[in-house]
């Protein structure tokens, strides 16, 4: 799509898909509501006491399309961060963590294995996109890292929204100052 969208039209289609998805939340009777997406509901979600995780999720990869629009490797890596590496703190976290962290009800488990997807989806998307950084590995590394502390960095709001803005910041601080990954698209 970025052949076809800027990323400000990308970051206002998502921002969008997100206002939509909210004027549903709230306008549709919350059992019909629950009943159409069950599946993929958590207890707290189907109650109303929280926002669905999918609108963070929404919100977030917008905010980090708006950070940072002539960066997209790294607001796609932060995407990929948040799609694939906060499942897998979730889904370690869950079924091996013993080792809290005092980060709400974070787990040392759940936080090696965001750390260690995260490291694979950034050399993934280095290597799929013939990305010639020298010492890429060390950036899988320093990806992965960077990743599993925005998981964990502590904030009010769903980590569907966080994740991706703080994982897109640490990539690009780390492109300014370490590696140089991603050019400026103007």
């Amino acid at each position: 799509m970025s052949n076809l969208l800027t990323p400000h039209i990308a970051a206002l289609v998502l921002f969008c898909c997100a206002l939509l998805f909210l004027l549903f939340v709230h306008v549709v009777p919350r059992q019909l509501f629950v009943d159409i997406f069950k599946d993929i509901l958590r207890k707290e979600e189907a109650e109303g006491k929280v926002y669905p995780a999918s609108l963070w999720f929404l919100m977030g990869f917008a905010g980090a399309i708006s950070l940072l629009p002539n960066h997209p490797d790294i607001y796609r890596i932060a995407l990929l961060h948040l799609a694939l590496g906060d499942p897998a703190a979730g889904i370690c976290g869950g079924l091996y963590g013993k080792t809290k962290v005092s980060v709400g009800k974070k787990t040392i488990e759940g936080c090696i294995g965001c750390f260690v997807v995260c490291a694979i989806v950034t050399g993934l998307y280095l290597w799929g996109t013939n990305n010639t950084v020298s010492d890429r590995w060390v950036l899988c590394l320093m990806g992965g890292l960077v990743g599993s502390l925005a998981e964990l960095i502590p904030t009010p709001l769903d980590d569907n929204f966080s994740l991706p803005i703080f994982s897109a910041l640490g990539l690009w601080v780390m492109n300014e100052y370490c590696f140089h990954f991603s050019r400026i698209r103007e």
